[in-house]
C-alpha cells in the first residue's frame, strides 16, 4: 500500500485548523484500538486478519467521536454521521466477531494469502528480515486509513451548520437503501 496518500491527508487534517483537534484526537484512538487488537496479535501469529476486527471497530470509535467535534454543527447532520458510521462499523464488527468466534481468524483470510503471494515475489517470505515488519505496516496502514480518509467525512458532516437539504436528505435515504442491499446480499452469500 502506499503511504502517499495517506501522509498528504494526514498533514492536511494536522494543519486543519477546523480538524487538527479532531486528527489527533482520532489518531490516538485508532492506535488505540488497532495496537492491541490487531497489530500485536499480528506480530505474534504472523496473520493479518485480526485487521477485520479493528478496522470496523474503528469506524465505531469515529462514530462515538462526532458528536463532540463541534457544539455549532448542525444536530440532525451530526446524529445522521453518526449514526452511519455506528451502523456500518457496528454491523461489520458483529459480522467479525461472529466469524473470530468460529475460529475462521485461526487461519489467515484469502485478501491477506494473496498479499503474501505479492510479498513472495519481493522475496519477503516468513522468517525473512522484513516479514514481520511489513506484516505491521500493511495493518498500520489500514489503521491510517481510518485516522484520515475515513474520518474526513464524518468531520465534514459533523461541523457543518447549514441546515439538512432536500437533496441531501435523498442522499441519506439512498444509504439507508444500499444498507437493505448490503444486508441482502450478506444473507444471499450464506
Amino acid at each position: 500500500m502506499n503511504p502517499t496518500p495517506h501522509a498528504i491527508a494526514a498533514l492536511a487534517l494536522f494543519c486543519s485548523p477546523q480538524f487538527s483537534k479532531a486528527f489527533l484526537r482520532n489518531a490516538a484512538i485508532q492506535l488505540a484500538v488497532f495496537t492491541p487488537v490487531s497489530l500485536i496479535p499480528g506480530w505474534r501469529t504472523e496473520r493479518m486478519s485480526y485487521v477485520d476486527v479493528s478496522w470496523p471497530a474503528g469506524l465505531v470509535s469515529i462514530a462515538l467521536q462526532l458528536p463532540f467535534l463541534s457544539s455549532d454543527g448542525n444536530w440532525l447532520r451530526k446524529a445522521l454521521a453518526t449514526a452511519a458510521y455506528l451502523i456500518q462499523g457496528g454491523r461489520m464488527l458483529s459480522g467479525a466477531l461472529n466469524l473470530w468466534s468460529l475460529g475462521h481468524l485461526n487461519r489467515e483470510m484469502p485478501r491477506y494469502v494473496y498479499q503474501r503471494i505479492r510479498w513472495a515475489r519481493k522475496g519477503i517470505v516468513p522468517g525473512s528480515a522484513w516479514y514481520k515488519p511489513q506484516l505491521v505496516w500493511e495493518m498500520y496502514m489500514q489503521a491510517l486509513a481510518n485516522t484520515c480518509f475515513l474520518a474526513v467525512p464524518g468531520f465534514i458532516l459533523g461541523t457543518d451548520t447549514a441546515s439538512v437539504g432536500a437533496s441531501e436528505a435523498v442522499g441519506w435515504c439512498c444509504w439507508l437503501g444500499s444498507i437493505w442491499f448490503e444486508h441482502t446480499s450478506d444473507l444471499q452469500k450464506l
